[in-house]
């Protein structure tokens, strides 16, 4: 694949022409001073890619001209990772970037007993997420859910056929993770804020089928955990 990549939603099987956002026409004309004519390629974040020639460039736009187009299935099985909000605007960006970027297929951040409620730019989160795509050459953008009521986000989940696996440095009965995983199923992982779950979130998860999981011995940040895990299971599922 052509090292230059762009981003359009719209992009579709059908689609003969597409003309960039802002944004995106300004990197390609001032970043990647990028000339009629040349070749690159387009992704709409759900497995469709687009060969693409500049056609023409305008002031604050540029028009491409689809080659061909390519739609791309999704690998099961799918990761989800339910995360506690972070402390930090910073580590909670950077968390969602490595999440993109290894490919993780949805991203829910949950308000828990022992987290703040944070309102989430959800708009920058999408920026951010999208300049990870690219970067990694991943074709499915995550979804990305916003919880603030943990038994709601439980109760929604009880109902799915996934494996729901949820992370905690209690001292209760769990496995570590790999020998949790299971290649025939989609998986779902919650992993608490800076001081763990609450032992009654612990119980209210467990009673929806969620079974405990440890990291090893090491007390991981919650932002590093996600890191850890998602490319725990990654590998698990690639191997």
């Amino acid at each position: 694949m052509n090292e230059i990549i762009f981003f359009n939603s719209a992009l579709n099987a059908d689609s003969k022409e597409l003309t960039l956002d802002q944004e995106e026409s300004r990197h390609l004309v001032k970043v990647l001073r990028m000339r009629e004519g040349e070749n690159a390629f387009v992704v709409n974040g759900r497995g469709l890619i687009a060969e693409v020639d500049v056609r023409k460039i305008n002031k604050g736009s540029a028009i491409l001209q689809i080659k061909k187009c390519k739609q791309e299935k999704k690998k099961h099985p799918l990761l989800h990772i339910a995360v506690a909000h972070l402390r930090h605007k910073d580590r909670l960006e950077w968390m969602i970037e490595k999440l993109t970027e290894l490919g993780v297929h949805q991203i829910t951040l949950l308000t828990t007993s022992r987290s703040l409620q944070h309102r989430v730019d959800e708009a920058r989160c999408q920026k951010i997420m999208i300049s990870a795509l690219k970067q990694s050459k991943n074709l499915f953008l995550p979804l990305l859910s916003i919880y603030n009521d943990f038994d709601d986000f439980l109760m929604e989940q009880s109902s799915h056929e996934k494996l729901k696996l949820i992370a905690s440095c209690e001292n209760v009965d769990q496995n570590y993770i790999l020998s949790s995983l299971n290649k025939e199923r989609d998986t779902l992982l919650l992993i608490g804020p800076e001081g763990d779950f609450t032992p009654l979130e612990i119980q209210k998860a467990t009673g929806k089928g969620f079974a405990p999981v440890s990291f090893g011995n090491q007390r991981l940040r919650t932002e590093t955990a996600a890191i850890f895990a998602s490319s725990v299971i990654s590998a698990f599922y690639e191997d």
